[in-house]
């Protein structure tokens, strides 16, 4: 309980009735969103940079892909500058070869993320260049017909029926 001249000098705001209707939850959240998509994708995105059990460890963290330190213990920090993760998006790195950071990352589709793979077939025709399967979806084609016509020996135009 508080002294009564602490009270009156202001040095004390509560007798001290208040402080044990707080819980112990209340006093160890934080931000209320354990478990919600961005922190979902925030833990994930650590995981993958600094935990050398994750599965993708090997295409992140063991090739230098860091979570710049404004984010990297700071989940607060990554929701004011990412927002919270919209229905069916996830994190992705604008250029694949930067950290994560506010500068790099957005979120993206599904298609989005497909198309900054590191695998992907790149297709130039009159200076467009473009994915197998952003060509595919382009012009109705599939992208196997469109792989195979060049493993023939189809020039690229001939091949997209250009």
């Amino acid at each position: 309980t508080a002294l009564a001249n602490n009270l009156v000098k202001g040095n004390t705001k509560s007798c001290g009735c208040k402080s044990s209707r707080i819980t112990l939850k209340d006093r160890l959240t934080t931000h209320g969103m354990t478990g919600s998509p961005a922190y979902k994708s925030w833990q994930a995105m650590k995981n993958r940079c600094y935990q050398e059990s994750h599965i993708d460890y090997k295409h992140y963290g063991a090739v230098g892909i860091q979570v710049c330190k404004r984010w990297r213990n700071s989940f607060e920090n990554f929701l004011q500058d990412m927002g919270e993760r919209p229905d069916g998006m996830s994190l992705e790195r604008k250029d694949r070869s930067k950290s994560y950071s506010p500068s790099n990352c957005k979120w993206a589709n599904v298609y989005e993320q497909a198309n900054n793979r590191s695998n992907n077939r790149l297709i130039t025709c009159y200076g467009v260049t473009q994915t197998l399967a952003q060509w595919s979806r382009q012009i109705n084609i599939g992208s196997t017909t469109i792989s195979l016509r060049i493993k023939r020996g189809w020039s690229v135009e001939r091949a997209l029926n250009f």
